[in-house]
């Protein structure tokens, strides 16, 4: 996982001291970079021997793509280890996730915002495809959270029973759907769901057979769902 912050660019703008999140960005391996002309250096089409020791370029004016104040990046894959959640062989996806923020008082500074890029390099067609979110907000105790949504916003919620509200509170909201092409119809396109999980562990979450996972994002296992609470009441 890297991290880079807009403070890191305005040390090195104002008295040419790169700190080490700075000198380490891999632009080489896709984290978000741009050039002197502001234009996005894409290597990715290069084998990755060629890039994978390839960092952000300072003197030639390349500078790191920052949404708000602070910026994580990482890649992940499903290539490695054991599938205990699916029990699926992998699907031969990769993931390129920036994780922002902004340092600003109110809701905004409260939020935490994702963006995800996927390559699929599975070897079959990748057809009828969703994708979801694992979220598990533990507010006070765990096994006593309500959850739910709020459908219209396209919103998932929750909040701890006998909290206070205000402070203990929890939204996780999609806020753009997958970029895809222009002719594909409406049913293609930024269709949301959020599923509620219960305890015990044994019926928590995707865990069984490959099928659930589809179920699940797909919103055809949708159950009972909490009301929503009233505006005003939680932090987002």
């Amino acid at each position: 996982m890297f991290k880079v912050s807009r403070s890191d660019l305005v040390t090195y703008e104002h008295v040419a001291s790169a700190t080490p999140d700075l000198l380490d960005w891999p632009t080489g391996l896709g984290a978000p970079t741009v050039d002197k002309n502001g234009e996005p250096i894409d290597l990715l089409s290069l084998p990755l021997a060629q890039r994978v020791d390839r960092v952000i370029d300072l003197s030639a004016g390349e500078r790191p793509d920052i949404t708000g104040h602070q910026m994580l990046w990482w890649v992940q894959n499903d290539r490695g280890n054991v599938h205990e959640r699916s029990n699926a062989p992998p699907l031969g996806i990769e993931t390129h996730v920036s994780a922002f923020a902004y340092n600003v008082p109110g809701p905004l500074g409260n939020t935490t915002f994702y963006r995800f890029k996927l390559f699929y390099k599975g070897e079959e067609p990748a057809t009828d495809t969703y994708f979801g979110v694992f979220s598990d907000p533990d507010l006070g105790n765990f096994d006593d959270d309500p959850r739910g949504q709020a459908r219209a916003r396209q919103e998932g919620f929750s909040n701890g029973p006998g909290l206070v509200v205000r402070i203990f509170a929890y939204r996780l909201a999609t806020r753009k759907g997958p970029v895809l092409r222009p002719n594909l119809p409406d049913r293609f396109r930024d269709k949301t769901t959020t599923e509620q999980h219960v305890n015990p562990a044994t019926t928590w979450g995707p865990r069984g057979p490959p099928g659930d996972a589809g179920r699940y994002t797909s919103g055809a296992s949708i159950r009972t769902v909490e009301p929503e609470p009233a505006a005003g009441t939680m932090a987002h």
